[in-house]
């Protein structure tokens, strides 16, 4: 099980709301008013309890990977 954490950078005339979803805010640099850019981190290797504690963090739970504790 891994994490891969992916920091985007996001240039705008304006700034972009809180509340708007990564898939629009996305969907405005490839087609839109932004310009992004992205680095990939290096992906880290999760125990299946931290794997469990990430899941929970992310609102979803241990059962999306079959993780049975």
């Amino acid at each position: 099980m891994y994490r891969t954490k992916i920091e985007i950078t996001v240039l705008s005339e304006d700034p972009i709301p809180e509340e708007m979803e990564i898939e629009d805010v996305l969907m405005e640099g490839y087609t839109g008013d932004f310009v992004i850019d992205s680095n990939w981190l290096s992906p880290e290797q999760l125990t299946d309890e931290e794997m469990a504690s990430a899941l929970r963090s992310a609102g979803s739970e241990p059962g999306f990977f079959q993780i049975e504790l």
